[in-house]
């Protein structure tokens, strides 16, 4: 007997809709007696595919947003200690998202504008070679280590926080430098700016 593709799909779909509650018993069978393997195949089909992941949610995210937003301001409202202590959590351990956060939150509300993502904060590590911009002294090389993330034009001053009003600097640069542009803290520094 010779199907055609069509026919060949057509009978599956119906014999999925047929047999749907055995089905669903099979799965939940199957998933309680490899629940490991399954987490550990999850886990590693994540991180082969980690890219298509997250542009699938933000995509999801974007076609869903105020929804979203609104189960999550329901979810504030309705737990207010377990979403404070969240919120206190992921800070603590993400200390330099945080900061850069707070940088971009400073900006929005001076309405100096712009933003950056920490894929473009790699790249401006990598343009600069892993040192700082000021003093030339290599900052650490991963970029979950301390160094400053630095206005060009301070925020004080109307700088944005555009990548390209971005400089990092190691944090003695950053502290000296106060509410200095970077040409003022250069000839402050005597020119000598790598």
């Amino acid at each position: 007997m010779s199907q055609t593709r069509e026919e060949a799909y057509e009978y599956t779909r119906e014999w999925r809709l047929r047999n749907q509650e055995h089905l669903l018993a099979y799965y939940r069978q199957y998933n309680q007696e490899h629940r490991q393997e399954r987490r550990e195949y999850a886990r590693r089909r994540y991180q082969e595919n980690r890219e298509l992941f997250l542009q699938i949610a933000q995509k999801y995210y974007l076609a869903h947003q105020g929804a979203l937003q609104e189960k999550s301001r329901h979810y504030r409202t309705e737990h207010p200690e377990k979403a404070h202590e969240a919120v206190r959590r992921w800070a603590k351990e993400n200390h330099q998202k945080r900061a850069l956060y707070e940088q971009i939150r400073r900006a929005r509300k001076r309405a100096n504008g712009g933003s950056f993502t920490i894929r473009e904060l790699n790249d401006l590590f990598a343009q600069q070679e892993g040192f700082c911009a000021y003093c030339g002294e290599l900052l650490y090389q991963s970029f979950d280590s301390e160094f400053h993330v630095e206005h060009k034009i301070p925020v004080s001053k109307g700088g944005s926080s555009d990548i390209e009003n971005i400089a990092l600097a190691c944090s003695k640069c950053n502290l000296a430098k106060g509410n200095l542009t970077d040409e003022e803290f250069t000839l402050k520094l005597g020119g000598r700016r790598v």
